[in-house]
């Protein structure tokens, strides 16, 4: 957690570009939240994880995106 919220939307759309694929994204908008919903966004604190564990990231999203897509090719 870098306390950046990142979207589904946007993550898929990273893969795809460090994949240098072309696709189209198709999102299911009855699977959002609903309106009425008191967290609409959600983003990850590593602060406890830093305080508990001494986990601190070191990695940042793309790089480690482009490293999950070169182990799976």
């Amino acid at each position: 957690g870098t306390g950046i919220g990142t979207s589904v939307h946007n993550l898929a759309l990273l893969a795809l570009n460090l994949a240098a694929r072309d696709l189209t994204i198709e999102e299911n908008t009855a699977a959002r939240r609903p309106g009425n919903a008191d967290i609409l966004r959600l983003v990850a604190d590593r602060h406890l994880a830093a305080a508990e564990l001494g986990w601190e990231p070191h990695v940042p999203l793309e790089r480690g995106v482009a490293g999950m897509l070169t182990a799976l090719a």
